[in-house]
């Protein structure tokens, strides 16, 4: 038996990580050198010989920082691989060490938000950081960031420093699924929409499925519905829709409700029975058939004798949080998912809960 066999791991990765070298060069500021080298693919390993690199020079005289804005050409979900050949004083041959220099990554899906501030314009580090600050040192291999997206800029933030770096290689992070589906017609801007959207539910199906590759990393129920029916159409059955559905109803113990909103456990029987109907998976059905036939039950538990209905929260989506209409579009999701309820309490043959949700 080998040393990993013997090993207790916590889950196997089923993700793939590609790299990506930059496309282009968008801008830089202060002093930069040889900026068109960071374009060359090159073997991701350092090594003591180096001839083409990049040099960030912030000089001793100056609080000038050295910058460059790249673009690996379109957005995907993942971070940076930074290889650094040498960090030393900034009137020094490379390779002249310092311990480590610090360095600003700004990630962006577009120019002006990898150009931002933190708090300029609502920019923010909210669910998954997208600026930070991070330490480099010589002859190194060093990846930062789990994010969406497609410039990055880069800043040398230490004084006096000379940086000479190897390759900046975006870290493109995914599941390798075949598209089976596809849709064409004859209005380009329509197929490109198609196209954009199936690529974006991709992206989200990560460890499970993500709402947004920028935002937290929750399975929101409320969200799941769009995406379920995008992944069994473009992608057909795909293992990680069944555990993130099975994932958020065993985090919900009734009468807990999915990610603490009513409204998003009433999603749930609606997804499970549209799943079904994409699947005709009877084995997936049975396996959740209880626990929907208790949340429609414990769904019925708020109508009083006139239909009337009393949830504790009526979140429907943020344009109409705390408006009337969110509970008007609440009433609508709850009339919905109570069909849906009684459509599959017919087939798991509970006449009792079929009655009781009509």
């Amino acid at each position: 038996m080998s040393f990993l066999s013997s090993q207790a791991f916590l889950q196997q990765e089923e993700r793939i990580t590609q790299y990506l070298s930059p496309k282009r060069i968008i801008l830089s500021g202060g002093t930069v050198t040889n900026a068109e080298h960071l374009l060359i693919p090159k073997p991701l390993q350092i090594d003591l010989y180096e001839p083409d690199v990049t040099a960030l020079i912030n000089p001793a005289d100056s609080m000038e920082r050295a910058w460059i804005l790249l673009d690996f050409g379109f957005e995907f979900h993942g971070g940076v691989r930074l290889l650094t050949h040498g960090v030393g004083p900034s009137h020094s041959r490379p390779g002249n060490a310092l311990a480590e220099a610090q360095v600003r990554l700004t990630f962006g899906e577009s120019v002006s938000e990898a150009l931002s501030e933190l708090g300029q314009k609502g920019a923010c580090n909210d669910h998954s950081p997208r600026c930070m600050t991070v330490p480099v040192a010589g002859l190194s291999d060093l990846s930062f960031g789990q994010t969406g997206f497609r410039f990055l800029r880069i800043e040398l933030l230490s004084p006096d420093c000379r940086w000479t770096l190897k390759t900046a290689a975006g870290a493109f992070v995914y599941r390798d699924l075949p598209y089976q589906g596809s849709f064409r017609c004859s209005d380009p801007l329509l197929n490109q929409i198609y196209d954009t959207a199936a690529y974006t539910c991709h992206l989200n199906m990560q460890n499970l499925l993500w709402d947004g590759i920028k935002r937290d990393r929750l399975v929101w129920i409320g969200d799941a519905h769009p995406e379920m029916l995008t992944i069994r159409a473009v992608f057909g059955h795909v293992d990680m829709l069944d555990e993130s559905l099975r994932f958020a109803r065993e985090k919900a113990p009734l009468p807990r409700f999915m990610n603490g909103m009513p409204a998003y456990s009433l999603w749930w029987l609606l997804i499970l029975r549209d799943y079904y109907m994409a699947t005709g998976d009877d084995a997936f059905l049975a396996q959740n058939g209880d626990y929907a036939m208790a949340l429609g039950r414990h769904m019925a538990s708020f109508v009083d004798e006139d239909g009337n209905h009393a949830l504790p929260a009526y979140f429907l989506d943020w344009p109409t949080a705390k408006t009337p209409a969110a509970e008007a579009g609440v009433h609508g999701l709850f009339i919905l998912a109570m069909d849906a309820a009684a459509e599959m309490a017919g087939w798991l043959k509970d006449a009792e809960a079929a009655a009781l949700f009509a």
